[in-house]
């Protein structure tokens, strides 16, 4: 009879103890908070290094369309020159 009485304080206790301890542990409710955090951040810099992939698919596909267009991505890149020209560099 006296242990019947007790069955609920005592489970009272015991929900609360794993609460706090939710609340208080590495592997609790801070740490699903920090990952959801790091889990904006990741989404983030995964959608600008699709945008940067795109936008180098583009520049590829420009560059294999045309002469003129692997001309110019010769000499910017690859500071390309044809035979009878000269470079000024200004700085």
């Amino acid at each position: 009879m006296i242990q019947a009485r007790y069955a609920p304080i005592v489970l009272f206790l015991l929900a609360l103890l794993v609460v706090a301890t939710s609340l208080i542990s590495d592997q609790g409710i801070r740490e699903i908070k920090r990952l959801e955090r790091a889990l904006v951040i990741q989404r983030d810099e995964n959608a600008n290094l699709s945008h940067k992939v795109s936008r180098t698919r583009e520049e590829l596909k420009s560059i294999m369309s045309s002469d003129r267009g692997l001309e110019r991505a010769s000499r910017e890149e690859l500071g390309l020159v044809r035979p009878n020209e000269k470079i000024f560099v200004f700085e």
